[in-house]
């Protein structure tokens, strides 16, 4: 069976593992899950992701595993890690692999500017972002205030300026229990291009 892990040991760094993690140490973590944190583009998160995965947020304690774009540098997302205090960097999860050995998978939905009707819609930018031009009626919060679970369950829509907050953002209201979770592909400009509509500007 081919191992969903890979160890990586950033340039001029100790190894930080010691030794490999096997796909029962994977499926045992995700019943008490770690933290995990998707370095793939939202694209990629929306169709499938492992369960358990806290976005950009989990405890400065929690082992981390990464999930990233094959492009993507493993040892540069680690040393981005390393430099906000995360040193439990357990390892690299692959989904094909994942898959293949039977791993289960969330998804959250993704959708275009032109079809969010309705929708709520919260955006997870920062202050100055949002006030720069946001979609008309939007709620705000920003990503490093969002607390999921004091937050009412409901449909909604997420956006940020290109989805990677967002993404991160709605794993976790998904893992709160939220099940009416969307991103929006794109951000605000995408929008009002796409629809025609003006950005209201201001907080």
């Amino acid at each position: 069976m081919t191992r969903p892990w890979r160890r990586w040991t950033p340039p001029g760094c100790a190894p930080c593992w010691p030794t490999a993690l096997s796909w029962w140490t994977c499926a045992r973590w995700w019943t008490s899950p770690p933290g995990t944190c998707p370095a793939r583009s939202p694209s990629r998160c929306g169709r499938s992701s492992p369960p358990g995965w806290a976005g950009c947020c989990p405890p400065p304690d929690a082992p981390l595993v990464f999930v990233r774009n094959a492009d993507q540098d493993p040892a540069e997302i680690c040393w981005q890690a390393l430099k906000i205090g995360y040193e439990r960097l357990a390892g690299e999860l692959g989904i094909d692999a994942w898959v293949a050995a039977g791993g289960p998978l969330r998804r959250i939905r993704l959708v275009t500017p032109d079809a969010i009707g309705d929708a709520p819609v919260l955006d997870v930018r920062q202050d100055a972002e949002y006030a720069a031009g946001h979609l008309p009626g939007a709620d705000h919060l920003e990503l490093g205030a969002l607390r999921a679970h004091e937050l009412a369950d409901g449909p909604r829509v997420v956006m940020c300026g290109h989805g990677e907050r967002a993404m991160s953002a709605a794993s976790l209201l998904e893992r709160a229990g939220h099940r009416q979770v969307a991103v929006l592909v794109g951000g605000a400009d995408d929008w009002a291009k796409t629809t025609g509509r003006t950005l209201t500007q201001g907080a």
